[in-house]
């Protein structure tokens, strides 16, 4: 009971921006110890709830030297096309900045060639990916927000 009252549930974006700027900030007072936390707490963002597979075959990866989590965030990625007859037939190398818009949240600037229309598809899975709930435990641990509420229900459901 006692980690649930501890975990705190945001958004992907929520999250990377706070450990970004946690990150800067460590790096500007010298904590080494905590600046090697928050940049593996940025990897494990990336690694598990940015765009990955279904064409991302590389991932993502967030540029933690250029993005300052208040104003802009850059992530590289690149995806893996195939052709009409479902080969893969080539990449395309992209770069997706994340910046604040006071009306909708933020917006999406993706660079690189739109080939098959691609732009398009990366705009709406990266705003999913950004807009989707995490949870954070103070232990390190992170998971799928949904994945916490359904685990709970059940455990709830079955006197656990």
């Amino acid at each position: 009971m006692v980690r649930a009252k501890q975990m705190k549930t945001q958004t992907v974006l929520r999250a990377l921006a706070s450990a970004l700027v946690a990150r800067a900030n460590c790096a500007k007072s010298g904590n080494a110890e905590w600046l090697a936390k928050h940049e593996a707490t940025i990897e494990e963002i990336a690694a598990h709830f940015l765009p990955s597979g279904s064409g991302f075959d590389s991932g993502t990866k967030v540029d933690m030297d250029r993005s300052n989590g208040q104003t802009w965030i850059v992530l590289t990625t690149s995806f893996h096309h195939m052709n009409e007859g479902g080969m893969y037939d080539g990449w395309t190398h992209h770069e997706v900045k994340i910046v604040p818009n006071l009306l909708h949240g933020f917006d999406l600037k993706i660079s690189g060639r739109d080939r098959n229309a691609i732009k398009e598809y990366m705009y709406e899975t990266f705003a999913a990916d950004l807009e989707r709930e995490i949870v954070m435990f103070p232990d390190g641990e992170i998971k799928d927000a949904d994945a916490v509420k359904n685990r709970a229900l059940f455990d709830a459901v079955n006197g656990k």
